[in-house]
């Protein structure tokens, strides 16, 4: 498991990529998709192929094969 406060500090952009998401609102989960943060608070969740292009300075994690939930 990884929880947002052991990231860098300086980290403001993050990216969790390829993971099983359930957003916990009864939606059907969604497989390989991605989740952007700034500054700890979630900016978007969907396919990464819909979202606008990354910024590459974003710190990356993959969570293939992995399940990402909220809180």
């Amino acid at each position: 498991m990884i929880h947002y406060s052991s990231l860098k500090k300086d980290s403001k952009r993050i990216r969790i990529i390829q993971g099983l998401v359930f957003d916990g609102t009864g939606q059907k989960a969604v497989q390989d998709a991605e989740v952007r943060l700034a500054d700890g608070k979630i900016q978007a969740v969907g396919l990464a192929a819909e979202l606008p292009p990354a910024d590459p300075d974003d710190v990356v994690l993959d969570a293939t094969g992995c399940t990402v939930l909220p809180g």
